[in-house]
C-alpha cells in the first residue's frame, strides 16, 4: 500500500526588530517565495526570488550605531530586510540574531533560486552621490584657498600656511571623486558569501 506523501514543513519565521522602537516584522521562507507580514500575521508583501533583479547588501557604523539592510529588487518594486542596532554592545543580542538569521537565510535561497546573480555591496547611490559631491567640494576649496589668499594680499607668509589645508582638501576630493563618480566601480559578492559572514559573530 502506497503510504502517502509528506508535505515539506513551512520554515518558522525570523522575528526582526527593525529598531528599538518600531514593531517586529515575521520574514518566512517558502521555497523561493519571502514573505513579510505584522506580528499579529497579516502579511505585508511577498516576493519570488526567482524574480529578483537587483540585490543590494549594506552596512553602516556611526559611532555606536549600525544600520544593514538587504534589499532586493524585482520588476515591481524593492523590498527590505533592515536592522538599526543603536549600540555595538547589542551584536550578537537576540535582535541581532534574528536579523541574522533571516537576512543569512534569504540569501541563500537567493543563491538557490539565482545562482549566477550577484548581491552589490558598498556604497549605496545616495551614499556614492553624497561623497562624490563632498570631493567636488572639496577640489573647489583646494583651488579657492590659495586664490582667496593671493586676493586677499596676505603675502607669501598666509599662502604658505594656506598650503597645507589646500593639498590635503586637492588629495581627499582627487579620492573622493575616483571612488564614487559616474564610473566607479562596483562591488560585488555571491550571496553565500554574505550570508556566511552573517553567521559569524565577531
Amino acid at each position: 500500500m502506497k503510504q502517502p506523501m509528506k508535505q515539506p514543513l513551512k520554515q518558522r519565521p525570523h522575528r526582526v526588530r527593525p529598531a528599538a522602537l518600531l514593531p517586529l516584522r515575521l520574514y518566512r521562507l517558502d521555497g523561493a517565495q519571502l514573505h513579510c507580514s505584522r506580528e499579529d500575521g497579516s502579511a505585508l508583501w511577498q516576493i519570488d526570488l526567482a524574480r529578483v533583479t537587483r540585490a543590494e547588501w549594506r552596512s553602516a557604523k556611526a559611532g555606536q550605531s549600525l544600520t544593514r539592510v538587504l534589499r532586493l529588487t524585482t520588476p515591481d518594486a524593492w523590498h527590505d530586510i533592515r536592522q538599526h542596532l543603536a549600540r555595538r554592545a547589542y551584536i550578537g543580542g537576540p535582535d541581532d540574531m534574528a536579523f541574522r538569521a533571516a537576512a543569512a537565510a534569504t540569501l541563500r535561497a537567493l543563491q538557490t533560486a539565482q545562482p549566477a546573480l550577484r548581491v552589490e555591496t558598498g556604497a549605496s547611490d545616495v551614499q556614492a552621490l553624497a561623497l562624490f559631491a563632498i570631493g567636488l567640494a572639496s577640489l573647489g576649496a583646494a583651488l579657492a584657498l590659495p586664490v582667496w589668499t593671493v586676493l586677499r594680499g596676505d603675502g607669501w607668509g598666509a599662502l604658505l600656511e594656506w598650503a597645507m589645508p589646500a593639498i590635503l582638501a586637492l588629495f581627499l576630493g582627487l579620492s573622493l571623486v575616483r571612488g564614487y563618480g559616474p564610473g566607479r566601480a562596483r562591488l560585488w559578492q555571491a550571496p553565500t558569501d554574505i550570508a556566511t559572514t552573517l553567521e559569524t559573530v565577531d
